[in-house]
């Protein structure tokens, strides 16, 4: 039997609950260049909801939107390449552009542009570094260069942030960012993830580095009068589809 509801994965579509006060602010931000710092308990759909601003926001060709999920990254290194890849590629308008725009922001990296074997698969970007050393204030420093050159607004959105805290010297790569991104006047950052605790203390705490750096905004439960609605909508539908 068809299940009626989302577990596991983003919401999306009819599936999104509500959340139209919080899209609202967060596409506000956005839009005018606010940093934005997300806190609240772990399933209480963060991911979901810039998701679905973002997708919002698609239509806006002047605005260019960088997703990056740090679930798996565990070295300053790998998170470096990441980011730099993810942002060449959402500031490229074809992958054509790819190589020559590494070539022409990040002199010091070298493009590989990679083939899926089978039909129809993504064409993907690697990134290697012919020193074995990359510049951390060169790449975080990336998404305002090529924003400021191609007259573009650039919104860098970094899912499970607190993965940070397992790099080696997390509150001095901290620093790192802090200090290049708070310059940034055409590149904008929303940061969030799945441990409250640890990012409350990171956002909040006047010792750390992104104390104050954006709109901190806390996640409310979703109304119990959503979920009244919601719910009899969806066993509805289901029933129909049996019918």
């Amino acid at each position: 039997m068809a299940i009626p509801f989302q577990f596991g994965h983003l919401a999306d579509g009819e599936n999104f609950i509500n959340r139209q006060e919080e899209a609202n602010r967060l596409s506000r931000n956005f839009q005018s260049g606010v940093n934005t710092l997300i806190i609240s308990p772990r399933r209480w759909g963060k991911s979901s909801l810039v998701s679905r601003v973002v997708k919002q926001l698609r239509t806006n060709s002047n605005l260019r939107v960088v997703t990056i999920d740090l679930f798996s990254v565990r070295s300053e290194q790998q998170f470096l390449s990441l980011f730099a890849r993810e942002v060449i590629k959402a500031t490229s308008t074809k992958w054509e552009e790819w190589g020559e725009n590494v070539r022409k922001f990040i002199g010091s990296a070298v493009p590989k542009i990679a083939f899926g074997n089978q039909p129809g698969a993504e064409v993907e970007l690697e990134l290697s570094w012919a020193d074995k050393k990359i510049n951390p204030l060169e790449i975080y420093d990336l998404p305002e260069v090529i924003a400021k050159k191609k007259k573009l607004k650039v919104v860098i959105c970094i899912d499970e942030f607190q993965n940070i805290g397992h790099f080696a010297d997390p509150t001095g790569i901290q620093k790192q960012m802090r200090s290049v991104w708070q310059k940034h006047q055409h590149a904008s950052y929303c940061l969030y993830g799945s441990k409250k605790h640890f990012l409350t203390h990171v956002f909040t705490h006047q010792s750390m580095p992104f104390y104050r750096f954006g709109d901190l905004m806390y996640l409310p439960k979703i109304e119990i009068s959503h979920w009244l609605k919601f719910i009899p909508a969806q066993f509805k539908k289901m029933v129909k589809k049996f019918l």
